[in-house]
């Protein structure tokens, strides 16, 4: 740990040298400057963590100097030593977050004493930090397993290599302290903020408050839950709980308490099923999801909405063993229409299939939503054309189904970064 002293006075900074032994108390490197600007010059270049420094000094002033490290974003640990016991003064050092405040003339051990409590003050603050980080790791991992638990479940639990999938995901989840057989009912439930009222957190920084407040709704229904943050951004739990529930009169409890305490609308989607049909009522619930990224008008009151999906039980048996040729088929949709604007619906009609079972294939096979994959094709192919042509941009917008030049530009660059203009430099 470093030290910087700073005094206009050459005895006083003599005295603070030669007369304290600063190793003893664990400091590696003293440094001293007679101004403020060679103890700017010392900051930028030197790692510095701890400040002792006058208050008045010629042209410019100790406070100055910590106004100025503040500004900088320096986490530095400020010490002042003054001979005037000026309330002005320590008004001043409050605001500036300075340590301690030492009136001239001070005794050796008083300055010692603020200087090793300035250091356990960092150790403090290492270690918070330390601490957060890993817990910060450890909440990105359990949301990176459950999520993939969840997302990779088995989508025909009737197949012999499905139902030992199942099996292991159910252990999985007893595991984890809660009780699931195959025929447990689950309240998949999909919560998404459409407006906030205040300057929103990412999902993820957000989820242990919101597992916090799903713990106390769960009170009610004496049950447990796993709770993710999915690629909509939106929060997705899974509910198990004991019986059978209205769950859409509690989960309107919810959605307003929830809405009070994250301080935004949100709006809830959800599906009731076995746990060996989570696969599809988590397409179904995704499909929703999709579709309310593209709705932009908040209502001043959002809805609880039922999502109904399709029992792999009841589908026809073409339905799950051809996932592989479906995609490719949706692939050709996409590719065959990428100069026109493409939505989900547009590829179930051309496929006879449900929109929510379209979702479904297009994230076991390309682990991202249909709209994710439409996107990645047009923006595949506008690159390829203005790297490998002389088209006007404007022509490669069109041909890539965006007839707004301007919002094409927008989400070219939010995509790769950089412009379409700066692909031909």
């Amino acid at each position: 740990m470093n030290l910087l002293l700073v005094d206009d006075q050459p005895n006083v900074l003599a005295s603070l040298l030669s007369a304290i032994n600063w190793q003893e108390i664990g400091i590696s490197d003293v440094y001293a400057a007679s101004s403020v600007l060679t103890a700017k010059e010392i900051l930028r270049s030197k790692q510095i963590q701890i400040l002792v420094t006058d208050i008045e000094m010629p042209v410019e002033s100790g406070l100055s100097l910590i106004r100025w490290i503040r500004e900088a974003g320096m986490q530095i640990e400020c010490i002042l030593l003054t001979s005037h016991a000026d309330f002005f003064y320590a008004k001043q050092a409050i605001a500036l977050e300075v340590f301690e405040y030492i009136v001239q003339p001070a005794k050796k051990e008083d300055i010692l004493r603020a200087v090793e409590n300035a250091q356990m003050r960092i150790y403090r603050r290492l270690e918070v930090e330390h601490l957060t980080k890993l817990n910060e790791t450890t909440s990105n991992l359990q949301n990176a397993i459950i999520r993939q638990m969840f997302e990779q479940w088995p989508d025909n639990p009737s197949k012999h290599d499905a139902g030992d999938g199942l099996e292991q995901c159910i252990r999985q989840i007893n595991d984890l302290g809660i009780a699931c057989t195959p025929n447990s009912q689950i309240l998949l439930m999909g919560v998404y903020i459409t407006r906030w009222f205040t300057l929103p957190l990412p999902p993820l920084d957000l989820l242990p408050r919101y597992q916090k407040y799903l713990a106390e709704f769960l009170a009610f229904l004496r049950g447990d839950a796993l709770s993710y943050c999915s690629k909509h951004n939106c929060f997705i739990s899974a509910v198990f709980s004991e019986g059978s529930w209205n769950y859409e009169e509690y989960l309107r409890i919810f959605q307003k308490n929830i809405s009070e305490k994250l301080r935004g609308s949100a709006r809830i989607y959800y599906s009731v099923a076995p746990s060996r049909e989570i696969a599809a009522a988590l397409a179904a619930l995704y499909g929703n999801l999709e579709d309310a990224q593209t709705d932009i008008h908040a209502k001043d009151e959002e809805p609880v909405i039922y999502v109904p999906f399709q029992s792999q039980s009841d589908a026809p048996p073409r339905a799950s063993s051809n996932i592989g040729n479906y995609f490719c088929s949706i692939e050709a949709y996409i590719d065959r229409n990428i100069a026109s604007p493409i939505t989900r619906m547009q590829i179930a009609d051309h496929l006879h299939l449900s929109p929510d079972y379209v979702s479904h294939i297009v994230r076991i096979s390309a682990d991202c939503s249909c709209k994710e994959l439409i996107l990645k094709k047009k923006m595949s192919l506008a690159r390829q054309l203005l790297r490998t042509t002389n088209l006007p941009v404007g022509e490669v917008a069109q041909r890539c189904g965006y007839d707004n030049f301007a919002y094409f530009s927008r989400v070219y660059k939010s995509y790769y970064n950089t412009i379409p203009s700066s692909e031909r430099t």
